[in-house]
């Protein structure tokens, strides 16, 4: 296995983002291709965190990249360093290993991974073991794996995988739930599915419980003890249609899953909810072009992170409050929102891949709420504040402000105009006669602010949307 170290890596893009965000792009972390004199595309596909590592799964010659956030060292294992590293006698070449998609780690620190070709791998102490086959528990044979979905190790070491294997004797292709039982894959939840093109929803998630729950297309699946313990469709949910695309659990068992068209289900034991909250922004804002692309993760602190192809990263904390915060555009040619993976680590960082959908990848953010000023992380609620009315909400030129608070209807006071990262654009001052204030916006750029409006003792703050012109 070769390493490349690099100690203090410059974030090229740091000047133009707040505290809150850091952007690693090609020049931090990836090795000059020796031939163009360039260096590589990142070519992201999934990332994995375990203790101080961040390992990332790539379509390129080096496979994995892995950062170690105490020893600000890089790691690099290569298609060569793959074929090398398989134990044993065998006729494998780096042809067979194009590229990695899902990875995790074990409890072990063993980095557990899947290939294009259909393959499982284990990467541990410099050594390879490949998996290529399931045992069906339908027909007691064993079948070829032909892609996996998903990929997880649950709170006791085990390994988990959603498969797609077929059976020539059966006529039948499955997608399974499969486990690690004794170094062999054996199918827990076989399903048959005429759709092979939906691999998307097909997501595994572990409670604090020892189930296992799983998703396929509009139906979860609760696992205990390697048997079905219930199933719930997505359409005996409040306001359920379409399909199941991620699913998370908490700390107390409460389980979020995410569907294809951005509506999230709350399942707490028999308590079912949903909000679509995140799906009226998108649409509102027109920028959800590809639904299915969105990621979610939850933090140590029960946050639950939602991203996607947009600018926006939401936040819904463990009372319920939502909060959206805006991704800094890099100064990058042609650069895409796309994200297409995101996990928290234990300082409660969120790391996220950006990519550009169908091409290359970008880079990687780091978002850091500690780092985040207050204005930014307004909860939704401040929003229907009918003491700061706004209108017209959306504006184009002119904005009138009026207060139904009997303070602020004679004094002098303080407008402030946030954007989404929390930086203060504009700052008015008035003596109000009669509770309302007149003032031009013709110099803001469209989106989304925060008007905060302070007398010196007391302040509200309400949303304004600044429309195209």
């Amino acid at each position: 296995m070769k390493k490349y170290i690099l100690f203090f890596f410059i974030f090229i893009t740091s000047k133009l983002f707040t505290q809150s965000w850091d952007f690693m792009y090609k020049d931090d972390f990836l090795p000059i291709a020796p031939f163009s004199g360039k260096h590589e595309n990142l070519y992201a596909n999934c990332l994995t965190i375990y203790k101080d590592n961040i390992a990332i799964s790539r379509s390129y010659n080096d496979l994995i990249i892995i950062y170690n956030q105490t020893n600000k060292k890089w790691t690099f294992i290569s298609k060569e360093d793959i074929v090398n590293m398989i134990a044993g006698e065998h006729n494998y070449t780096t042809d067979d290993f194009n590229d990695i998609f899902f990875i995790n780690y074990d409890n072990n620190g063993r980095l557990w991974a899947t290939t294009n070709e259909g393959r499982i791998i284990s990467i541990y102490q410099d050594s390879v073991k490949i998996y290529t086959s399931v045992f069906n528990t339908i027909d007691n044979n064993f079948h070829d794996i032909e892609s996996c979905f998903d990929l997880k190790v649950d709170r006791n070491g085990d390994l988990w995988a959603i498969v797609r294997h077929s059976s020539v004797k059966l006529s039948k292709v499955y997608y399974s739930l499969c486990k690690l039982k004794n170094d062999v894959f054996v199918t827990i939840n076989n399903l048959t599915n005429p759709d092979h093109t939906n691999g998307v929803f097909k997501k595994i998630a572990f409670d604090h419980q020892g189930n296992v729950w799983h998703v396929n297309l509009d139906t979860l699946y609760v696992i205990e003890n390697e048997k079905v313990k219930y199933k719930l469709s997505i359409w005996d949910l409040p306001n359920g249609y379409t399909k199941f695309s991620k699913i998370v659990i908490n700390s107390k068992n409460v389980v979020y899953a995410l569907s294809d068209d951005l509506v999230l289900y709350k399942i707490d034991g028999d308590k079912y909810s949903s909000d679509d909250y995140m799906r009226n922004i998108e649409r509102y804002e027109k920028i959800g072009q590809n639904l299915l692309l969105y990621d979610m993760c939850v933090d140590s602190s029960d946050n639950i992170w939602v991203s996607g192809y947009s600018p926006n990263l939401y936040k819904l904390d463990s009372s319920g409050n939502w909060a959206k915060y805006i991704f800094p555009k890099p100064d990058i040619e042609n650069f895409d929102y796309f994200k297409k993976n995101m996990e928290a680590d234990k300082n409660g960082k969120i790391w996220i891949i950006s990519d550009k959908q169908g091409a290359l990848s970008w880079g990687i953010y780091i978002f850091n709420p500690n780092g985040t000023n207050r204005v930014e992380e307004q909860q939704e609620n401040i929003f229907s504040n009918s003491i700061l009315n706004i209108y017209p909400n959306p504006a184009t030129n002119e904005v009138n402000l009026s207060f139904s608070f009997e303070d602020f209807q004679t004094e002098q006071i303080k407008i402030s105009l946030f954007n989404t990262l929390g930086m203060k654009i504009k700052e008015l001052s008035y003596q109000c006669t009669d509770g309302r204030i007149k003032f031009s916006v013709e110099e803001l750029q469209c989106g989304v602010y925060i008007v905060n409006v302070s007398n010196g003792s007391k302040s509200f703050k309400n949303k304004l949307v600044i429309n195209g012109r």
